[in-house]
């Protein structure tokens, strides 16, 4: 068997370090999901199942350090793991926890997209935007991706813009 890598995360809230009253990680099954288990803010992410999952789907190669650092400064953190337990889905929330929120990594197996798991993905984090009261949430995405964005009431906006510095490639 390949190498296995977790974060594991201390309670109550792994991922932010704040210490919210009452929090536990939510392990509910999305009922029109069948053979899918998705959870948010779990105790540990498989890092290597995750690395994969991003490279499968086209993303950037991540380091496994670099990706446990990224997760535990995440504000809110959902995987989905399908009846064998192998990790099918995953999204994270990146917020400032007062106006402005960010979706990164959502990606799921080309071997079940289009069967619900990006929707309930997408659908966990903008709850806790939601239940946060950010003033605005925004994303990457791929042009071919746009669509199912869309389908979530996301919009491209004319008066917004976005820009990008790749701190990795400019000499600033």
């Amino acid at each position: 068997m390949g190498r296995r890598a977790v974060v594991r995360c201390a309670s109550p809230h792994p991922f932010t370090g704040r210490n919210i009253q009452g929090f536990k990680p939510d392990m509910t099954t999305a009922n029109s999901m069948t053979g899918f288990r998705v959870e948010s803010n779990p105790p540990e992410v498989d890092l290597v199942g995750v690395s994969n999952l991003l490279e499968i789907v086209g993303m950037r190669a991540r380091s496994i350090d670099a990706m446990a650092q990224a997760i535990k400064a995440s504000t809110e953190v959902v995987v989905v793991h399908d009846d064998r337990k192998m990790l099918v889905g995953f999204g994270r929330l990146v917020s400032d926890g007062m106006y402005y929120g960010t979706l990164w990594d959502i990606a799921v197996h080309p071997n079940v997209q289009k069967r619900g798991v990006g929707k309930a993905i997408v659908s966990r984090l903008l709850a806790k935007c939601r239940s946060l009261e950010l003033t605005m949430v925004g994303l990457f995405t791929a042009l071919h991706n746009r669509q199912f964005y869309e389908s979530s009431g996301f919009a491209m906006l004319d008066y917004i813009h976005a820009m990008t510095l790749d701190l990795k490639q400019s000499e600033h």
